[in-house]
């Protein structure tokens, strides 16, 4: 069945019934009373009380017509997402799991933005501390827990007559006398403390040295 089909008017569905029941109480009436002026008159009665209560019957039947009709179309558009002129879109799972898609993507270039800034300020930082390494007159040596040389800038190389590629990961004693208090700083610098986690150490402190050039001056 259609919605024309079933589009029957509201207030012909309300009316129907009171005036369905006015009609059999006439017809009840109608054989059950004696025919005589009296009863004829009474019967008169009746018939104008039920038209009359035929006619407020239908203009309720009317308002209430109106009145739900206009609910109804309300609804109607507030369920198909029309309102006020605005389109409504219906909430669905892909567009839900497109927007946490979304926001997730936004947080990760976030996040990479982020770390991109702070590698972006280290190598600022290790050009600059390279820069001052490098320029600085005097001799700056870097080595590691083992005594390897890690560091050696422009001023070693013209003090201990070593080029960086011919002294970097060779052993400090290359340029240290065999001294035992020598020895034993370098026991000091390299006091190491362990992380549980990380068993990272740390420099406890610098250490000035007497060295030995590539010509034994």
């Amino acid at each position: 069945m259609s919605r024309k089909q079933m589009k029957i008017p509201l207030t012909i569905a309300i009316t129907i019934i009171p005036l369905t029941l006015c009609l059999l109480t006439v017809i009840m009436l109608f054989f059950h009373i004696r025919m005589n002026a009296q009863s004829i008159q009474y019967f008169w009665y009746i018939v104008i009380f039920l038209g009359i209560t035929v006619v407020i019957n239908m203009a309720i039947a009317v308002h209430i017509t109106q009145s739900l009709q206009k609910f109804i179309i309300h609804l109607k558009h507030v369920t198909s997402g029309k309102r006020n002129g605005y389109r409504y879109e219906k909430p669905s799972l892909i567009n839900e799991i497109n927007e946490l898609s979304n926001n997730f993507r936004t947080v990760e270039n976030s996040i990479v933005t982020f770390y991109s800034q702070i590698e972006k300020s280290n190598k600022i930082l290790q050009l600059r501390y390279a820069t001052i390494i490098e320029s600085s007159f005097d001799s700056i040596i870097g080595i590691d827990s083992t005594g390897k040389i890690t560091l050696w800038n422009y001023a070693s190389e013209q003090i201990f007559e070593y080029r960086k590629n011919e002294i970097v990961g060779r052993d400090i004693s290359k340029i240290t006398k065999k001294d035992e208090k020598i020895s034993c700083k370098l026991n000091e610098l390299f006091n190491i403390e362990y992380d549980n986690t990380s068993k990272s150490f740390v420099m406890v402190r610098n250490l000035e040295i007497v060295g030995i050039s590539k010509s034994n001056n």
